[in-house]
């Protein structure tokens, strides 16, 4: 159902409510409360490729999550699995708060 509202916000040009919609599922992912340790994991995948619009496939390279450091800020830097296509992702605050919290709590 959110899929398709965001599709006919985007469709009607509505792009500051179709990114409104989706801060609010991100908040909500963000609130869940973990009740299984296991799926912990899942969660902070699940955000990680909100946060950087990665797609799934993607995470199986070894770099995939390596930050480049600019004049213009931190970026993530690669090229697509699928297309071959480079890719650059801006590293915002919350990006890089799963990153940390990611690589802190993975060993």
């Amino acid at each position: 159902m959110v899929l398709l509202k965001l599709i006919e916000l985007v469709q009607r040009q509505e792009f500051e409510t179709a990114c409104g919609l989706i801060r609010t599922k991100q908040e909500e992912i963000e609130k869940l409360k973990i009740l299984d340790p296991d799926k912990e994991q899942l969660r902070l995948i699940t955000l990680l490729l909100a946060y950087s619009g990665l797609s799934f496939i993607e995470l199986g390279k070894s770099d995939v999550i390596e930050i480049t450091k600019t004049l213009d800020g931190p970026i993530i830097v690669g090229q697509r699995v699928k297309t071959g296509k480079p890719y650059i992702i801006p590293v915002t605050s919350d990006l890089k708060r799963i990153i940390n919290y990611y690589f802190s709590n993975s060993n």
